[in-house]
């Protein structure tokens, strides 16, 4: 059984978040995670939010006040440890019904391989940093997907990104030391300003 809590603001998302909404929410959140083998049940309870909270999103052709993030503590079998999903569902009113925006799926094995996967990134990193030849680079295959490495560099030479060609991850780093061929991996679309701006390093998908 899935058993979801609104925390919604707005008099509109008030409004419609009665209980055979929510009812009926539950039961769309609780088929996604079911779509998913590596969770073992789909019951939990979780919560209901809205990142739309302001009268300007609130306009009769808008369609973002239907978006509703749902976040649900998934019951594991014989176990007090819990795993979560993150689903992200737009409303039709006309229809009442629910459509999946986009998901994260993460489990306790899930956080034992990202953990992993990151450490794996972090040494790859480090192998830049220290100014090793490319050719050292040319085994390394994405921890996630297995996927091919981009290597790109500011035009400074001091900053640079590591990405999985298939967008598993993005990593940014910074060197005092570039090794001698970052030329040939400077890439454009860097924010001039402050190329060290943007850090983010986001969960697999």
């Amino acid at each position: 059984m899935l058993t979801l809590t609104p925390k919604l603001v707005t008099r509109y998302h008030v409004g419609i978040a009665t209980k055979d909404w929510s009812r009926d929410l539950g039961i769309h959140v609780s088929s996604a995670i079911t779509s998913h083998p590596e969770y073992q049940t789909s019951s939990g309870a979780g919560t209901v939010t809205s990142r739309y909270n302001e009268d300007r999103f609130m306009g009769p052709l808008s369609l973002i006040k239907n978006d509703f993030d749902v976040t649900v503590n998934v019951d594991r079998r014989f176990s007090i440890r819990k795993d979560q999903s993150e689903v992200t569902v737009r409303y039709a009113p006309d229809s009442n019904t629910f459509e999946t925006l986009r998901e994260t799926v993460e489990t306790v094995e899930t956080k034992r391989r990202d953990k992993r996967c990151h450490r794996i990134v972090t040494q790859f990193v480090k192998k830049i940093e220290s100014g090793c030849q490319r050719h050292a680079l040319n085994d390394f295959r994405c921890p996630w997907c297995d996927a091919t490495i981009d290597v790109s560099f500011h035009s400074s030479g001091k900053v640079f990104v590591v990405s999985c060609s298939k967008r598993h991850f993005r990593r940014h780093a910074q060197t005092d030391s570039p090794p001698d061929w970052w030329r040939d991996a400077t890439t454009g679309g860097w924010l001039e300003s402050n190329p060290t701006e943007r850090t983010d390093e986001p969960e697999p998908g």
